[in-house]
């Protein structure tokens, strides 16, 4: 079956920099670039704006049963009430110098915020804390901004990526941190880290996308994108088959107007196929459409969502 596509305009003025699927729901959740704005989105078009507290672009969303987190520049995050759609909590990392971060990517877990940025800190915040202007734990090892992470709870670590090129292993248990270096990459900022079991999925400025093991950092899978220097941020997804349990793909945007699909074989962990998806009625001309920086993936409606630079959600459905 072909995928059916469709978009929605769900930002207007201004590029959507961040983008989280609502779990068997509908609907979207966005932040914007230009207009600072966080919106719900339901797959049938219809927009639901959040009250404007960013003053400047918003890099990053997450959510937690009826919690939204959103953290963007001038050191700013947010947490939501999902259902009521109004602020709850504001929070800095730095209270002192409130301009030194842009605030790159937030977790909400539980009782605890978990933010990263600029200034090259990873910061805990306690969602029960009177206080909260001050985060209760604040790690700062890497030499660069940190980009992305994953909190990997089951293990109380946290897994960065920075644009020194390097990943961050942050034990919690023990305090201790560990660096890797990614074999060929020392030249290249990550952009974006994604965990998977066993497995870390790595964007870097470079344009290339690595797989590799989580333990000895060795990389099992390398792509080559079209678009070979990277100016927007960017992730990639490694994603299963909705249909075959041997096939995965890692998925990845673009800044010339497609969605990369690079189909891995289970049995050799070769990367066999490589498919396109293009939106309808992108003008090559226009920068802001040819940008597709943030992909998302629900497996359970085989559903395929882009981020774009001119405010669209592009919607691919039955994708694989």
């Amino acid at each position: 079956m072909d995928p059916t596509y469709k978009c929605i305009k769900a930002h207007s003025n201004s590029s959507v920099n961040a983008l989280a699927l609502l779990e068997n729901t509908g609907f979207m959740l966005t932040g914007g670039g230009n207009d600072g704005l966080i919106k719900l989105t339901h797959i049938d078009g219809e927009v639901l704006p959040f009250p404007k507290e960013h003053s400047g672009s918003i890099n990053a969303v997450d959510y937690l049963d009826e919690l939204i987190a959103s953290g963007g520049e001038n050191d700013s995050i947010v947490l939501w009430d999902l259902v009521k759609q109004c602020k709850l909590k504001k929070f800095r990392t730095d209270p002192s110098s409130i301009l030194n971060n842009s605030v790159m990517d937030v977790n909400v877990h539980k009782d605890l915020l978990i933010s990263c940025g600029t200034n090259c800190q990873l910061n805990f915040h306690d969602l029960k804390a009177s206080n909260i202007n001050k985060p209760i734990m604040i790690l700062k090892d890497a030499t660069d901004s940190l980009t992305s992470f994953n909190y990997c709870s089951s293990q109380y670590q946290v897994i960065a990526g920075s644009l020194d090129g390097k990943v961050y292993k942050y034990d919690l248990r023990n305090s201790q941190v560990y660096i890797e270096m990614i074999d060929g990459s020392h030249s290249s900022g990550i952009l974006d880290v994604s965990v998977y079991k066993d497995k870390l999925l790595l964007t870097f400025e470079n344009g290339v996308v690595k797989l590799v093991d989580r333990e000895d950092m060795n990389t099992v899978n390398e792509i080559h994108r079209s678009d070979k220097i990277l100016t927007y941020r960017m992730n990639s997804i490694l994603m299963d088959d909705y249909h075959s349990a041997t096939k995965k793909y890692i998925v990845s945007g673009s800044e010339i107007g497609e969605v990369g699909l690079w189909e891995i074989n289970g049995k050799n962990s070769e990367v066999e196929n490589h498919r396109k998806l293009r939106p309808d009625s992108i003008d090559p001309k226009n920068s802001n459409m040819q940008l597709l920086n943030i992909v998302k993936f629900l497996p359970s409606s085989n559903r395929l969502v882009s981020s774009s630079g001119d405010g669209r959600l592009h919607i691919w459905d039955n994708v694989v």
